[in-house]
């Protein structure tokens, strides 16, 4: 049984992330969620779109749609956009020692969504990327 569905469209730019952050929050309030998973939700999902704007779109322009809805106790969070074709599952962990030693800034976005979510999956459909990440609710 599907209990929330909401779905917001905004620009593939810094804007369109503050919006995303926003309708994020309402959904959290809305559920009532903890602050510890509720930050753990936010930065996956706002992590997911700054790796749109930088990579999939780093030579255009365009949207980002999230699609939001509850299932079974799960939350998923639909991510599509239009631009360059990424595969974060084919993204090998970091070697964090080899990091810190030398200094390399970025490059975490995808092993905080895995790390933070329970589940990520993507497939490409039409020339869209569409990236997808669950988390089970605490009860």
């Amino acid at each position: 049984m599907v209990d929330l569905i909401e779905t917001i469209t905004v620009p593939g730019n810094m804007a369109g992330v503050e919006q995303v952050r926003l309708f994020l929050r309402g959904i959290i309030t809305r559920l009532s969620l903890a602050e510890e998973p509720a930050f753990h939700l936010e930065l996956a999902v706002t992590e997911a779109c700054l790796n749109i704007i930088r990579y999939a779109y780093a030579e255009s322009t365009g949207e980002i749609r999230l699609s939001v809805r509850l299932s079974s106790g799960r939350i998923y969070f639909e991510i599509r956009d239009n631009g360059l074709h990424f595969d974060p599952r084919q993204v090998q962990p970091p070697d964090l020692d080899r990091y810190i030693r030398d200094g390399v800034k970025g490059r975490f976005g995808v092993f905080l969504m895995r790390r933070l979510m329970d589940g990520l999956d993507y497939r490409r459909e039409k020339g869209e990327n569409i990236l997808t990440l669950w988390k089970t609710l605490p009860r």
